[in-house]
């Protein structure tokens, strides 16, 4: 993640927990335990706690916590707010209340350690964005008609010569390169806007219509692959089996086959649903090189490479506060958009993933 994104993602936590009134609500939460503490057979308390806990739940339902992108997801994380990420600190304290129904003053104890390091991390992040500013940082928003596509190795994925980052980079340049050229009808070279060495990230500038294309392909490419996920599985419990390798490696060629079809199907299908520009001649050669470009990405991803992209929303300071309300509102909502797509790319990419955990277990399944 780059100092811009950071910041960013600071003034998103302080505005968020502000809007939603977050630790408010905690604290009004920790209120009606303490009150069922000192009367217990009280049922209006225990009413009082249900439904702050629906209105929790609501909130985090509704809020920007919700739809965190994976790279904000492992940010957050990493800076101790993971009892924000999809409302968690709800199921954790209905979790509590399902195994210490009877010791309201359990629940309430764990609540006040949840309320309070919530608290401290919200107070930390706001000394570091204060810390930014401190040091004369001034963020650069996206502006409307801007799009970014951010990709991070794994730092495994790296050795002590950097090759494998410079090999990468030139790979993620070559996939967005070939959907630019589909959307708008010509090659031009991407333009890197930035280089994260913490995270071994690089953030690479896309028209909003590409971002659009290709997070679309992405996405319907990984939605046709979960299909082969079933033959995986199945191929995986006949090892077990000790079913003869014959049919092992059939099932294995199948697998193959279905997945370079599935990517190329997820290709096809999100320039069925976009607008694009190539030439027919070009257009079917450069199908065949995103779907080449693509099935080594969802490899990529499976291996704990993230995707992730936004679109501009900043409109310019020059600007009247009612010029050009209908182009920010477009431009916000088809961020919001990519962050849903984004949200079930991981989604599918994580049950990739536990099919690869069972592969890997020698035991049965």
């Amino acid at each position: 993640m780059n100092t811009e994104r950071l910041y960013d993602l600071l003034n998103r936590i302080g505005e968020e927990v502000e809007e939603k009134n977050i630790l408010s609500e905690l604290k009004k939460l920790k209120k009606f335990f303490d009150q069922l503490v000192a009367n217990p057979a009280d049922p209006a308390q225990q009413n009082n706690i249900a439904s702050s806990l629906d209105l929790l739940e609501e909130y985090f339902s509704q809020s920007w916590f919700s739809r965190l992108t994976p790279e904000e997801t492992r940010t957050l994380s990493g800076m101790g707010f993971s009892e924000l990420i999809d409302g968690q600190v709800v199921r954790y304290i209905r979790d509590q209340i399902r195994d210490n129904g009877m010791l309201p003053a359990v629940v309430r104890d764990h609540l006040q350690e949840k309320i309070v390091g919530i608290s401290n991390n919200i107070d930390l992040s706001s000394a570091l964005k204060t810390s930014l500013d401190h040091l004369g940082f001034e963020p650069t928003p996206l502006p409307i008609g801007v799009g970014e596509a951010g990709f991070t190795i794994p730092r495994r994925a790296i050795s002590e010569h950097y090759r494998e980052f410079v090999d990468d980079a030139k790979f993620f340049g070559d996939l967005a390169a070939s959907a630019v050229e589909l959307v708008e009808g010509k090659a031009r070279p991407v333009r890197l806007i930035s280089v994260a060495s913490s995270d071994y990230s690089i953030f690479i500038e896309l028209a909003p219509s590409t971002i659009a294309f290709l997070v679309l392909a992405i996405e319907r490419a990984t939605n046709f692959y979960k299909t082969t996920l079933e033959i995986r599985m199945l191929q995986q419990q006949l090892k077990s089996r000790n079913v003869s390798g014959e049919v092992v490696e059939k099932l294995e060629h199948d697998v193959n086959e279905k997945e370079e079809a599935a990517v190329r199907q997820g290709v096809e299908a999100a320039i069925a649903e976009h607008s694009i520009s190539a030439t027919k001649g070009r257009k079917a050669e450069l199908v065949n090189l995103l779907s080449s470009h693509l099935k080594k990405f969802l490899s990529k991803l499976e291996n704990d490479y993230v995707f992730d992209a936004r679109i501009g929303t900043a409109r310019a300071e020059a600007e009247e506060a009612d010029e050009n309300q209908e182009a920010e509102e477009t431009a916000s909502q088809a961020d919001q958009d990519i962050r849903q797509k984004i949200a079930i790319i991981k989604s599918l990419i994580d049950q990739a993933k536990s099919f690869d955990a069972l592969e890997h277990n020698e035991g049965p399944i």
